[in-house]
């Protein structure tokens, strides 16, 4: 909650924040959030704030748990046109064939789109069903048909190429992606993707 807000400006599951999306911690790093070993869960996402920042962590669990933290801010002015962070979670449960899937809709500018976490559990299929056909899309700024932003499959806009294996960078990267020996498809993916050199900004 920013200066003092009735309402949070992020609200989202603790792992998939921290980038284990599934409830499943897998070891990696990234440019902005890490698991160190898998379950050292840390961020370094912008967090500006004027006047108050307050930071609420619910156990919506059924048992109790030792949850450990620490919090590193520096205090001083903040640019008038500095931007908030916001987080969402959405969830779709299951998907529908040919339909796309809505990462974000109705954010309102100027802003930034800064990145996602993602996780999919790919639901058996009769014969070989990709989970990542079809290409991402970003309709900005009164777009209709056409996107101003349209690549080519979902494994490209991870970075990688002709299907989606476990790997990590500093921007991009699928580190969980569980699959059974001899199967052709994986049962559980996660990845992520920060739009840091290129800034994907609307109006």
């Amino acid at each position: 909650y920013y200066d003092g807000a009735s309402e949070p400006s992020a609200s989202v599951p603790c792992l998939d924040f921290f980038g284990c999306p599934l409830g499943r911690p897998v070891a990696f790093a990234s440019q902005w959030n890490a698991a160190q070993e898998g379950r050292g869960f840390n961020s370094w996402l912008p967090l500006p704030f004027r006047r108050g920042l307050r930071i609420e962590v619910m156990n919506a669990s059924a048992r109790r748990f030792p949850l450990y933290y620490q919090l590193t801010f520096t205090e001083g002015p903040v640019a008038a046109d500095a931007g908030l962070l916001h987080v969402a979670f959405h969830r779709e449960n299951p998907t529908q064939l040919k339909r796309d899937f809505t990462i974000v809709e109705n954010l309102r500018g100027p802003g930034r789109f800064f990145g996602c976490n993602v996780g999919i559990r790919v639901l058996p299929e009769p014969g070989f069903s990709w989970y990542g056909e079809g290409e991402v899309k970003m309709f900005l700024d009164g777009d209709r048909n056409n996107p101003t932003w349209c690549g080519t499959g979902l494994e490209d806009y991870v970075g990688s190429a002709w299907g989606m294996g476990a790997h990590t960078t500093p921007l991009q990267g699928a580190p969980l992606v569980l699959q059974a020996p001899g199967a052709a498809i994986p049962e559980f993916v996660s990845f992520y993707r920060w739009h840091d050199p290129d800034p994907v900004v609307f109006e």
